[in-house]
């Protein structure tokens, strides 16, 4: 997979491919105040809108086959298998409780601890903001030019438009 810094800030969080080509790709979704939430006025259950996009999009990016399962960590307390439920706990931000669970929190912690790993993490984030920043002065750039293009279409003088808009007089003019 070629992940690229456009990528709308996608990581997976588990990619993992047997020997037989069977790919398996981990997501952690959480919810929060500002997840897209639609309330059914039907049957009043709340559907989170978000995540079968989420979904669909990464089964593009892996281009296989798929079959998706959905955990709700808040329902560890309904699940049959107890391996399960203490693996849903554990998502949930409760201890290890079970073998498989502690192996997973000791390695969650080698990772979290691993100086090169967390520099590679902090990198790509600092890219991120970096290039969420360069767009969004691109698109300011763009709104100055478009309003530039009005006054001046409404007849405005260029030493005008060029003081309004903070451009200079070279790139109003190249607008007229």
């Amino acid at each position: 997979m070629k992940a690229q810094l456009s990528s709308k800030n996608t990581r997976l969080d588990v990619y993992v491919e047997d020997k037989d080509g069977n790919v398996a790709d981990i997501e952690m979704q959480t919810t929060d105040t500002k997840s897209v939430i639609n309330y059914d006025e039907r049957d009043e259950k709340t559907i989170i809108r978000e995540l079968p996009l989420r979904t669909r999009y990464y089964q593009n990016i892996i281009g296989t086959i798929t079959e998706n399962i959905f955990l709700n960590v808040k329902a560890a307390d309904k699940a049959d298998d107890e391996e399960l439920a203490a693996f849903l706990r554990y998502v949930n931000g409760q201890s290890a409780t079970t073998s498989f669970t502690r192996m997973l929190d000791k390695e969650a912690t080698r990772i979290k601890n691993n100086d090169d790993w967390r520099l590679k993490a902090m990198t790509l984030d600092m890219e991120i903001q970096d290039m969420k920043k360069r767009e969004r002065e691109k698109g300011k750039q763009e709104r100055t030019l478009e309003i530039a293009k009005a006054m001046l279409a409404d007849g405005m003088e260029i030493s005008k438009v060029a003081k309004l808009t903070n451009l200079s007089v070279k790139e109003v003019t190249a607008l007229a």
